[in-house]
């Protein structure tokens, strides 16, 4: 999976299945699907990961964004699901990383996360 849009001072993007460096499997194919929303209280600021979607609000399915700064706009209407709590210097890598647009000039691979449940 590669990091596939890169917007300084607002998101770094992944986990489109287009950015994928295989095809998924029979399997991982029967668990893509639209996701409803949960939108929550939960404030779009540096370090919150958020689903990606298109217009509908419920066209989530892989893609999800890190927020590089505080986007108000996203709050409420976003579904925030996470938050990078160790490895920020690596998401400040990828937001100066030289870009056309916000496309990386070059791949840059998401190779592993760790989620660590907190109450």
């Amino acid at each position: 999976m590669a990091f596939h849009r890169v917007a300084p001072g607002f998101v770094i993007q992944t986990g489109a299945l287009s950015s994928r460096g295989a095809p998924l499997t029979v399997k991982q194919q029967a668990l893509v699907h639209n996701l409803a929303p949960e939108f929550n209280d939960t404030k779009h600021v540096r370090g919150i990961v958020s689903m990606a979607r298109g217009d509908a609000p419920d066209s989530a399915t892989t893609s999800f964004f890190i927020c590089l700064a505080p986007s108000t706009p996203l709050d409420g209407v976003y579904t925030a699901f996470g938050r990078v709590v160790d490895g920020m210097a690596a998401v400040e890598a990828i937001e100066s990383a030289p870009r056309t647009g916000e496309a990386p000039n070059t791949r840059i691979e998401l190779r592993g996360i760790r989620v660590v449940k907190q109450d």
